[in-house]
């Protein structure tokens, strides 16, 4: 209609406001209305950390370690998108590799100290027969270098499970 390039293209919050307005548009949030923790969930918290409390003076620990996984997602998927008011659902269009993510694992200890990350990738096998003799097939990378753990630590970490195919 107009030949202006989009990136000329300009608009203030009052005329994006006003253009929502005048095609019945809403901007609209994911949310995860819904959802709800169980009602018991404060009183299960009070009696873990009680219990734990305990068993660290009956065992005699001195340092207590918690590690956790977490997602880091490699496509941004926005927040907020543009609908018809009203709606219910609503379909986000993505490139298609909103899944795919590299899983991040986070270590401290009870004195404070944290420790460095540990990175593991998943990617498709590889059709190269070198990397495949290399990984054994796993498909699965395990970055250490990149957070420079040392070995042992990531023994005492696995229980048991071997990693394969690290240089």
């Amino acid at each position: 209609m107009y030949d202006v390039p989009p990136a000329a293209f300009g608009a203030s919050a009052t005329w994006m406001k006003a253009y929502l307005t005048r095609y019945s548009l809403s901007l609209r949030a994911r949310t995860r209305q819904g959802q709800s923790p169980p009602a018991d969930s404060a009183a299960v918290a009070q009696e873990f950390a009680a219990t734990l409390r305990r068993r660290i003076v009956e065992e005699g620990i001195a340092i207590v370690y918690n590690a956790d996984q977490t997602a880091v997602f490699f496509e941004y998927v926005p927040k907020y998108t543009v609908d018809e008011r009203g709606s219910k659902t609503v379909w986000v269009k993505c490139g298609g590799k909103s899944k795919e993510r590299m899983t991040a694992m986070l270590m401290a200890d009870s004195p404070g100290r944290k420790y460095d990350p540990w990175v593991v990738l998943k990617m498709r096998p590889s059709t190269n027969a070198e990397t495949t003799r290399r990984t054994r097939g796993s498909g699965t990378v395990l970055v250490a270098g990149w957070a420079r753990c040392e070995l042992q630590i990531a023994r005492k970490w696995s229980s048991g499970y071997v990693l394969h195919g690290m240089d």
